[in-house]
């Protein structure tokens, strides 16, 4: 006979998971702060929300280290939003971007794969 050994208390489990709660705030802000009680991305993003509301606070300087294929992964005119309207301070930035920037500038285009590929 298997005796079945009763579950050790862990430091990593302690937080229950708290399901997001559908109501008429319809905000993005709002949606973002119920999901921090929740799991998987949906946390994450909630956690990278409350950073930067953090962020947006007085004497801050805020700065993006951009590397990889960010303009073509279709994060272009976010990127140049940000900029434009001042919500970072410093962009520093790998040759990369400015060569798929310029692609882009150019007229050229960039394609998505099929999802077997990735």
């Amino acid at each position: 006979m298997v005796t079945q050994r009763k579950p050790r208390p862990t430091k990593y489990l302690t937080v229950p998971i708290r399901p997001v709660q559908v109501d008429r705030d319809r905000s993005v802000a709002g949606l973002l702060e119920k999901m921090e009680g929740a799991g998987f991305g949906a946390r994450q993003l909630a956690e990278a929300h409350r950073i930067w509301l953090d962020m947006l606070g007085d004497n801050t300087t805020i700065v993006v280290a951009a590397s990889g294929a960010l303009i073509p992964a279709g994060m272009r005119r976010l990127l140049a939003y940000v900029i434009k309207n001042r919500f970072v301070d410093v962009l520093v930035c790998s040759g990369n971007l400015l060569f798929h920037d310029l692609h882009e500038t150019l007229g050229r285009q960039h394609f998505q794969s099929h999802p077997q590929m990735t």
